[in-house]
């Protein structure tokens, strides 16, 4: 019997053994699929042995494209188990060649994508055309070969398809046996090796099949056929092996060292490991975010941990390289020095090739769109006003309280962002530089400028921005000032247009701001603010207000306008009488439960909603008007927490005494680390509740009763009998009991 006809006689278990091959490779890739998919529901939850199972996102596609690439073949086998005489008749090299190279094709594919410096789109694209090339080469040869140069019976195959397609495989064997002694510089050199031999073990019984079909040892060539299809089948196992070794890699940029980072305005590239090393505890496993949908320009909100609402900015550059990635580390670096309650909440950077992603607090909206936004009129929109604009003052004050000072080179309307407690908070630090040369013995004056590139929005930029030159502009402090001047003049006069007169031009906007001319300040403005506005709008740099000055002249005037709240607060028959013990003689004063605080601001139309109301209820303790009666918690709108009211008698030299109301008998107290009050700071956002069991807020003590003299606005004391006070009663006082 001739080969031709032995091969026939064979076809039925060559095709079996294919068959199984492609479909255990097709199980194989589905098996990996659902795999990871398990693996990454659990690692959004913060299973920590799932996430180091799960691959990069980037990945998932290989395994279907290796599906796509199993699925046709696993059906033509089927289909040529059943009908064998058929298939047969039809069985030719480059029907041969076809059947070799599909399950050559992706290990082609991974294999070269991991030679790429990034794991881009056009990486993959470029990884994936390169590996169909070099696929269909052999496919192409063999079918000129049998076009101009057939293979004579008994025979296979011709002689110059043979020695032809015994080169091309050669320098594949070559390849893989180049990567064996000097691997890629990703993934684990161990893991590449491994699969380069894996890969020379296949190529081996390929070529082994090759040269005994030609010699015509037919007898052992069929076996060694079967051999190489079952051992293909496996192929997927060891491409997960091989993107896992590469996900760790990439995971593992930033789990090395602990060395200081740089904030330089100009960065040069470092590579991968030094740039991300630097602020490693700042990186957020890909395996733990979530993306979600879009809400704005690269922006997307997301899921941590499967728990918590994030807001995403995602980078997706051309080519993610040491130097796009430098960039993207200097931001990251900004973002987690900066820590403060009218700053984004950053959460760390995610790499997730080929997207660099920030996950920061989720917020409700833009001060932009708060302000375009159609709103209910409240009672005193004034109050409202200061507290946005102090919080956005308190933020860039923030920024400049550094030695050097940040500069946010950006400040807007659009940079702020009102949470769900209805503070301001300033984000977008990606053009922020610290006024600080490379030279750290040189540094600059205080408020002395420095040249930087022009950066930021044409309605806010000063006039020694706009008059630089070659795109660059002298920067220092008073640059944000102006720019925060504007914002303020927007919070007064939301939905304004700024400059009717430049139609929207750019440079004719340009050439006002530069001839003195500023926006339209309306009449009715509080003549402070309107003092404030001017000033730091200024034309001359030197002559501008800094942001703690600004902050410090709002503070005052937040005191004033924020009595009319607080006299209504304790005329509001909700009010309890607070009776202290512990001191020499007990003392009353007067408080409102948190929850009372809220629905009487609402009720009294100072505030729409309720985080408007616990808003107003911030400032009014920002303003010293409110105490939490144990000076160590913020607003709340609950019944269990009260807060009292300040007044000219100085009642925190009660706050180390228990309390009753309403003449009950006291509550055991309840034991505190300090006698200091904390209200203005956490009214502000600063520090967190103590965690404790939940109790009544009137179960409390402090150690020593301590004198105080207040120095916060107060209300007029009300002295007199204290049958007087009540529930009911409007006085705001600390009497002594007789």
């Amino acid at each position: 019997m001739n080969a031709t006809a032995f091969v026939l006689a064979r076809a039925g278990p060559m095709q079996l053994a294919y068959s199984a091959g492609y479909g255990i490779t097709l199980a194989l890739s589905i098996v990996c699929v659902a795999y990871l998919r398990r693996h990454r529901s659990s690692a959004y939850t913060g299973d920590e042995d799932a996430t180091r199972k799960v691959i990069l996102p980037a990945f998932e596609p290989l395994f279907w494209v290796l599906c796509a690439i199993a699925t046709p073949y696993t059906i033509y086998f089927l289909w040529a188990l059943f009908h064998t005489r058929h298939a047969a008749t039809h069985l030719s090299q480059v029907l041969t060649e076809v059947l070799l190279q599909g399950r050559q094709c992706i290990v082609y594919v991974v294999t070269i994508f991991l030679h790429q410096t990034n794991v881009s789109c056009r990486a993959l694209c470029r990884a994936t055309s390169l590996g169909v090339a070099l696929a269909i080469a052999p496919v192409a040869m063999s079918a000129v070969f049998s076009h101009f140069d057939p293979a004579q019976l008994p025979a296979v195959t011709s002689p110059s398809c043979y020695y032809s397609l015994v080169v091309y495989r050669s320098g594949i064997v070559f390849y893989f046996l180049y990567l064996l002694r000097w691997p890629m510089s990703r993934a684990n050199p161990r893991v590449i090796r491994w699969f380069c031999v894996y890969i020379l073990g296949f190529h081996a019984l390929v070529l082994a099949s090759m040269t005994l079909f030609f010699h015509g040892h037919v007898t052992i060539a069929c076996p060694t056929v079967l051999a190489s299809a079952l051992y293909s089948s496996v192929t997927p196992v060891w491409i997960w092996r091989l993107l896992l070794a590469d996900t760790q890699y990439w995971r593992g940029l930033a789990n090395l060292g602990d060395a200081p980072c740089s904030m330089d305005e100009a960065v040069s590239a470092k590579g991968f490991h030094d740039l991300l090393d630097a602020h490693r505890d700042c990186v957020i496993d890909f395996a733990h975010l979530k993306l979600q949908h879009k809400i704005g320009p690269c922006v997307y909100r997301g899921q941590l941990h499967s728990r918590y609402a994030v807001a995403v900015k995602v980078y997706s550059p051309t080519e993610i390289t040491e130097s796009t990635l430098a960039v993207f580390s200097q931001e990251t670096a900004r973002c987690a020095t900066l820590k403060h309650p009218n700053v984004v909440t950053f959460y760390g950077m995610c790499i997730a090739p080929p997207m660099v992603c920030l996950v920061t607090e989720l917020c409700r909206c833009s001060l932009d769109a708060f302000l375009s936004a159609t709103h209910n009129p409240v009672r005193d929109p004034l109050l409202q006003q200061l507290a946005l604009m102090l919080d956005a003052a308190r933020a860039l004050a923030y920024l400049h309280s550094f030695s050097p000072p940040f500069l946010h080179r950006d400040v807007k309307p659009g940079n702020f962002l009102l949470d769900d407690s209805h503070v301001l908070k300033l984000r977008d630090f990606s053009a922020t530089r610290r006024l600080a040369p490379r030279d750290a013995e040189a540094l600059p004056e205080p408020g002395a400028p420095l040249v930087m590139t022009m950066q930021g929005t044409v309605e806010y930029m000063a006039p020694e921005v706009i008059g630089g030159e070659r795109g660059l502009a002298a920067y220092c402090e008073s640059a944000d000032v102006f720019g925060l001047g504007v914002v303020f003049w927007d919070i007064l006069h939301p939905g304004r247009e700024k400059y009717p007169d430049a139609y929207g031009n750019t440079f004719r906007i340009f050439e006002l701001v530069l001839a003195g001319h500023r926006p339209a300040i309306q009449a009715e403005t509080h003549p402070v603010v309107q003092d404030l506005i001017e000033s730091a709008w200024g034309a001359e740099p030197a002559f501008r207000p800094t942001a703690a000055a600004i902050v410090r002249a709002l503070e005052v005037l937040q005191g004033v306008v924020g009595a009319g709240a607080a006299l209504d607060l304790y005329r509001s028959p909700r009010c309890e009488l607070l009776r202290f013990h512990g001191a020499s003689r007990p003392k009353l004063a007067v408080g409102i439960s948190g929850n009372a605080v809220v629905d009487v601001l609402h009720e009294a139309h100072y505030a729409r909603s309720v985080p408007e109301a616990v808003r107003i209820g911030h400032v009014l303790m920002d303003a010293g008007f409110l105490h939490h009666v144990t000076h160590h918690r913020g607003m709340e709108p609950t019944a269990d927490e009260v807060y009292m009211f300040e007044t000219s008698d100085a009642p925190l030299d009660c706050i180390g005494e228990d309390v009753s109301t309403n003449g009950a008998p006291p509550r055991a107290p309840h034991p505190r680390g300090t006698s200091s009050c904390g209200c203005r700071g956490y009214a502000q956002g600063f520090g967190e509740p103590r965690r404790h069991r939940r109790r009544s807020i009137l179960d409390y003590t402090q150690p020593q009763p301590r004198t105080r003299k207040s120095l916060v606005p107060m209300l007029t004391v009300q002295q007199g009998d204290p049958s007087r006070l009540s529930t009911d009663s409007v006085a705001i006082a600390l009497l002594d009991d007789p």
